[in-house]
């Protein structure tokens, strides 16, 4: 019973710090773009916000180790479970990848600028890939939310769900 209640204790941590990690990256999206005067800034924003992207994905994939499929040898349930949520990180990892390097290369052009200029960041190229990154986004953080909330849930510590697979 003591094992349990551990296991349960690290769950619940696990789930603060990725809503947590989730959070800061979903403020980093949005408020990022208003630190565009210094090159230096938004890079190192952008490193940390990558960093916290994939941390967060890693500890999703932790999670899964904690799982009773996982431990019993059955990995195909859990990726099955969680597929969409492992592709949509991915397409929004490579949507942040280019957007912000794209980015990144506008960025020196327009630093030194009055506000006025400034607009002529908005390129129709980087805005196409930006609102595309957005919408991405969107997707991203309801299907990753899910998936924490998901992995908590009591089935996937338990023989349930192996009793439900193998029935289907």
């Amino acid at each position: 019973m003591r094992k349990l209640t551990e296991n349960l204790h690290s769950i619940r941590i696990l789930t603060c710090v990725q809503l947590l990690l989730l959070l800061a990256d979903l403020i980093l999206t949005l408020f990022a773009e208003y630190l565009r005067h210094s090159f230096y800034y938004v890079t190192g924003l952008y490193l940390f916000q990558f960093l916290t992207m994939s941390l967060n994905l890693i500890l999703l994939l932790v999670r899964f180790t904690y799982s009773y499929a996982f431990r019993a040898g059955v990995v195909r349930i859990m990726i099955n479970e969680f597929s969409g949520c492992i592709w949509i990180s991915g397409v929004y990892m490579t949507a942040f990848v280019v957007c912000r390097i794209y980015g990144l290369v506008l960025l020196p052009r327009y630093t030194n600028l009055s506000p006025a200029l400034v607009q002529d960041f908005w390129d129709p190229g980087y805005l196409a890939v930006y609102v595309i990154f957005r919408l991405v986004s969107i997707a991203y953080y309801y299907a990753f939310k899910s998936a924490i909330l998901k992995i908590c849930h009591p089935k996937y510590y338990s023989e349930a769900i192996l009793k439900r697979d193998t029935m289907f």
